[in-house]
């Protein structure tokens, strides 16, 4: 399963339209610029806030908090980038704003990481915000806050408009219009796209087996 952005009724009024895949991604650029103003401004490398790890394997995940297909397999996922985190594979999350509210919860996942000590910190702020969407009923910064002062995420503001620019240069470098979506690079290899709730899960596990395999794989003395 998937959230398209094609679909009626899976995405934001003003998003309905079957427009090419250019127009939509000029789409969600006005979106996050228009977003990215309202925080106070705190200088910080973008990439920190949403990039995980050195590589040279690398995963992008785009998700929206609303799609349902992208809340369930975050369990799975969770644990599964944990897991790559660990061996060493750089992950970078991606918000895609195709419902009204994903917006504000992208920005308060930004002031969550930007508050994180740890990957898994950054996982926990994920979690909490997947659960506040399900309820839909959270539609403000107040009770946004509250909802997640209540599950012990801490925040911390900053500019977020160069964080929603580079955000908008990853979804047209690879062409995104749905969630959930992930990209698998790797060095001397085709770029793997991910698509739904069925090969994603798959295909991540693959990607765990094959790393484990190759770190476990002992190396030949000169």
């Amino acid at each position: 399963m998937q959230c398209k952005f094609q679909e009626d009724g899976m995405v934001s009024k003003g998003l309905r339209m079957r427009i090419s895949v250019s127009i939509f991604l000029f789409s969600v650029l006005i979106l996050w610029s228009g977003w990215g103003k309202a925080a106070s401004v705190v200088p910080l490398d973008p990439q920190r806030l949403f990039s995980y790890g050195s590589g040279p394997v690398e995963v992008f995940i785009f998700t929206d908090y609303f799609c349902p297909p992208c809340r369930s397999i975050e369990s799975h996922m969770e644990e599964a980038l944990e897991s790559l985190h660990r061996l060493g594979v750089k992950i970078t999350f991606v918000d895609m704003p195709f419902y009204p509210l994903t917006p504000l919860y992208a920005s308060y996942f930004l002031y969550g990481a930007k508050a994180a000590e740890e990957f898994t910190d950054v996982l926990r702020v994920r979690r909490a915000l997947f659960d506040i969407a399900q309820l839909k009923t959270v539609d403000s910064d107040a009770e946004l806050v509250r909802r997640l002062k209540e599950k012990q995420i801490r925040i911390s503001l900053l500019d977020l408009g160069p964080v929603f620019d580079q955000w908008s240069g990853i979804i047209k470098r690879f062409s995104v219009k749905s969630t959930p979506t992930c990209v698998v690079t790797r060095p001397g290899q085709e770029m793997q796209v991910l698509n739904g709730s069925v090969d994603i899960p798959q295909g991540i596990d693959r990607l765990i087996q094959d790393l484990s395999q190759i770190s476990q794989t002992p190396k030949e003395v000169p």
